[in-house]
């Protein structure tokens, strides 16, 4: 499906920030590490990122990471705020690396990573409900559409449009019929 591979190139798109572990002699896609010393730090996309992690050229950043608290203090945000709570548009984006990066291993990651996925499900079910019940009543939704991550953007528009289409649909089937029987 063409929004599955859309989310996929965003994804890999996205900049990260490492940290320069070794002198790099690189120029690609526009950037050039042979500026960069050692424990420098810089943005680059993360596909990019991901190939110089495997040579052992850069470490990615913490600060790209969303770990278990920060999803626990997000879900509680959610669950407490009538309408969807602001999230970085670049949410979704962050927590995949984030599971994807763990470097820890063994039971208590394994837990940790399971507690997460639950959270992610609750935090995405809340705000789905809130997007189609807005959706459903008409609301008018352009004081929440900042809230939303990119993904969710684009679910709402597609939303919107299907259950506006699926409207238009009931009524031209239900026109003078419905009139017909009270008259």
């Amino acid at each position: 499906m063409i929004d599955t591979e859309l989310a996929r190139l965003l994804f890999e798109q996205q900049k990260v920030i490492v940290t320069i572990r070794k002198k790099i002699d690189l120029k690609v896609a526009g950037i050039d590490l042979s500026a960069y010393e050692k424990g420098s730090r810089v943005k680059v996309p993360l596909w990019l990122a991901k190939v110089l992690v495997d040579k052992g050229a850069v470490e990615i950043s913490d600060e790209n990471l969303i770990n278990a608290d920060s999803l626990m203090k997000a879900l509680w945000r959610e669950e407490h705020s009538p309408m969807p709570a602001e999230l970085p548009e670049d949410f979704f984006a962050k927590l995949a690396l984030s599971l994807r990066l763990s470097k820890e291993e063994g039971l208590s990651r394994i837990r940790e990573k399971k507690q997460m996925e639950l959270m992610i499900d609750d935090l995405m079910s809340s705000r789905l409900q809130k997007m189609l019940s807005a959706i459903r009543m008409g609301a008018d939704l352009t004081e929440y559409l900042g809230n939303l991550t990119i993904e969710e953007r684009i679910l709402h528009d597609r939303l919107n449009r299907v259950l506006s289409e699926w409207r238009k649909m009931i009524a031209l089937l239900l026109e003078g019929v419905m009139s017909n029987e009270h008259a």
